[in-house]
Formats: structure tokens, C-alpha cells, sequence
């Protein structure tokens, strides 16, 4: 992808989260609709996938990723180091906006417990900036190997940010457009880290 393409992506995500901020409250009914729909379907085997797959979005395994990441001298430098940055940016930005919005968390059913406003979804919006950021640089590492390694790749990973979303909706945590919120700032902050990323890859293979 060109950097224009990442300045456009950034450009219409930040678009779309304005207008959803904006139409929030008039979004309700939807958002009440959508975890009814959801209601329905639980069971305790799913409830038990959706657990761990929320908890993918906690501390620990960021640390794990990271700490992966940083293993390698070239991953480091490339994935590492930016994906971090763009996890605590990404972090700070959500427990801000949240302050700002304060807005209450669904209290139709609970089948987690979680603390603090809803909008926009942390673990949304983290998952989307961290292993968005990832999945963007794989992609790209894996040009050379062919189209279908890239389309293998970036579906895995869009298949575990949707997945991530979900769970959100399921337990009770999260409307959909708080998830939706999350989705949208967290690629942006993504794209963003790629433009960076660039950047700083090309100005160091320019003194090399």
C-alpha cells in the first residue's frame, strides 16, 4: 500500500468515528437491536471462547507480543518499536476519550465484569492499533511470497479483530458502536504508525 493510500485510510476513519460520535445517542435502538440479537445465541461453550478471547486484548498478552516482537534484531526495529508506540499512544487516546464522552457501559445483561465508560471499546481500539499495525507490516514483508500469503495474513487477522469485537458485544461490556468507534481509531492509529514506520525505514537505509 502507498502512503497516500495510509494518509486516505487515516483521513476516512477519522471521517467515519466523527460521525459516529456524533449520531451516538441516535444509534440506540440499533445497538440495543444488535445486542438482542447476540443475546440469543449464548451458551456456555461459546461464553467460554468469547472469555478467552477478550482476554487476548488485556496486558499481558500485548507483553508477550512484544516481547516477541523485540527478539529480533530486524523485527525489532521494523514491527517492534512501532507497534509499541502505537499500543501506548492508542491506550492513552482511548482512556482520554473515554473521560471526555462518558458515556455508560450496557446494562442489559453482564457476562464480564468490566469497569470505566464504554465509548470508544479499549480492547477494540488496541487490538485494531497493535495487531493492526503487525498485520499491515507482515503483509508488506510478505510481498515477495506472492498474493496468496498476503490475503492468507491479513484474513487471519481481520478474522481475529472481528472475532475480538465480538466477544466485546457477547459478554455485555460493549455496544457495537462502541466496538465500531474502537475499530476505526485504532486503524487509523495504525496507518499512521506505518506512515512513521516508513519513514524512519527509509531515512536510515538513506545514511546506510
Amino acid at each position: 500500500m502507498s502512503r497516500n493510500k495510509y494518509v486516505l485510510c487515516c483521513a476516512a476513519c477519522a471521517m467515519f468515528f466523527i460521525v459516529l460520535m456524533n449520531n451516538y445517542i441516535e444509534l440506540m435502538p440499533l445497538n440495543l437491536l444488535i445486542s438482542g440479537v447476540v443475546q440469543r445465541i449464548i451458551s456456555p461453550p461459546l461464553t467460554a471462547v468469547m472469555v478467552w478471547v477478550s482476554r487476548i486484548g488485556e496486558l499481558e498478552f500485548y507483553l508477550v507480543g512484544i516481547v516477541v516482537l523485540y527478539r529480533g534484531s530486524r523485527t525489532r526495529r521494523t514491527i517492534g518499536i512501532p507497534a509499541t508506540a502505537v499500543l501506548a499512544v492508542s491506550a492513552l487516546l482511548n482512556i482520554t476519550l473515554k473521560s471526555v464522552f462518558a458515556l455508560p457501559r450496557p446494562e442489559v445483561y453482564r457476562l464480564a465484569e468490566a469497569s470505566g465508560f464504554t465509548f470508544p471499546s479499549g480492547h477494540a481500539m488496541n487490538a485494531a492499533a497493535f495487531y493492526g499495525f503487525c498485520a499491515i507490516a507482515a503483509v508488506s514483508a510478505l510481498g515477495g511470497r506472492g498474493r496468496k500469503w498476503q490475503i492468507i495474513t491479513a484474513s487471519a487477522f481481520g478474522l481475529f479483530l472481528l472475532m475480538m469485537g465480538f466477544s466485546r458485544v457477547y459478554l455485555g461490556v460493549h455496544y457495537a458502536a462502541d466496538v465500531t468507534g474502537g475499530y476505526l481509531l485504532g486503524v487509523m492509529l495504525a496507518c499512521a504508525a506505518r506512515l512513521v514506520s516508513i519513514r524512519l525505514i527509509t531515512s536510515e537505509s538513506g545514511k546506510n
